[in-house]
């Protein structure tokens, strides 16, 4: 018998609500230049607002889909997406972003999980690509443990702090996820669940039931 669920989130379509709590998020500096290279130093939240107004609005097809993680008592957690999707060549950046005070909890992992599937089944996508900053090592073991490998390294691209890191590119393929996603699942256990949807019983979950 699976182990009661600790903690649950649930995993719905960001919002423009959502942006003040990404906007304070990012007043911290050094996670912002972890999270968006091209933003080098915070800016006011109607900056923000104005930039994920476009994200969130788009031309269709969408070449984004954002997601907000939010908890129990409705609290936005993280966020997670898909970026730049291009549908000719079946490719979408992923990023994800998970509050402080979580990281480290297994949120992030089942999220990607998530959304990976998403990216594959629902989409059609074939390949995804994420670009870390070659000190960011949590990163790079969170990418790891879904699957992606590095494909590889763009010598000094990201400048931070008056230092230039290396630039490590890595990508996860739909044949190599179809692959990893049991392992992973199986490895997973239950005090951490995350719902697609508000819906407690909703029908989509990581980590899934393989019974």
């Amino acid at each position: 018998m699976a182990k009661p669920t600790n903690k649950s989130y649930c995993l719905r379509p960001m919002s423009m609500d959502d942006v003040p709590t990404i906007a304070r998020w990012f007043e911290h500096l050094a996670d912002l230049c972890l999270f968006d290279r091209g933003c080098a130093v915070p800016v006011n939240e109607a900056t923000v607002t104005a930039n994920w107004a476009e994200i969130l609005k788009g031309p269709e097809p969408a070449k984004a889909y954002w997601y907000a993680l939010e908890d129990s008592n409705g609290g936005v957690v993280g966020i997670v997406g898909l970026d730049n999707i291009n549908y000719i060549h079946g490719d979408a950046i992923i990023a994800i972003y998970v509050s402080a005070s979580l990281r480290r909890e297994g949120i992030g992992g089942r999220a990607m999980a998530m959304v990976i599937d998403m990216a594959f089944d629902q989409l059609r996508l074939n390949r995804l690509t994420s670009y870390l900053r070659a000190d960011n090592l949590s990163s790079q073991k969170l990418t790891e443990s879904v699957g992606f490998c590095q494909e590889g390294l763009i010598r000094q691209g990201w400048y931070s702090g008056g230092k230039h890191f290396d630039i490590v590119a890595i990508g996860l393929l739909n044949e190599e996820w179809s692959q990893h996603r049991k392992t992973l699942a199986e490895k997973l256990d239950n005090s951490v669940e995350i719902r697609l949807g508000r819906a407690p019983d909703a029908a989509r979950k990581w980590p899934e039931s393989l019974t």
